[in-house]
């Protein structure tokens, strides 16, 4: 029974992709998709492609309002070497236990 439960999906789940390959054109996608997903009816002459920006070249890639960081690491080199450790904080000692008669 358990198997049973285990098969069955599957076998819907290939049965659903071989009716969706055998719907779709070998070509790629059927004209029924194509006309009016985009709203220009399918076949018209596509837009002109604007011109990307020239962006400055030199300098580091940036994206958006990112900044420089101010070190860089070098070979061998940890951020943890930057960096100087946290100072260790004070315990006072535990007294030592005094065993108690019952």
């Amino acid at each position: 029974m358990f198997y049973l439960l285990l098969i069955v999906p599957h076998l819907l789940a290939l049965a659903g992709l071989f009716a969706w390959a055998a719907r779709v054109e070998p070509g790629g996608v059927s004209d029924e998709e194509v006309e009016g997903s985009d709203g220009r009816g399918g076949g018209g002459p596509e837009p002109p492609l604007e011109p990307e920006p020239v962006k400055p070249s030199g300098g580091l890639p940036l994206i958006g309002d990112a900044v420089a960081p101010t070190r860089r690491l070098r070979v061998g080199e940890q951020l943890a070497d930057l960096h100087p450790p946290r100072p260790r904080r004070d315990h006072e000692p535990v007294p030592p236990r005094v065993p108690v008669e019952p």
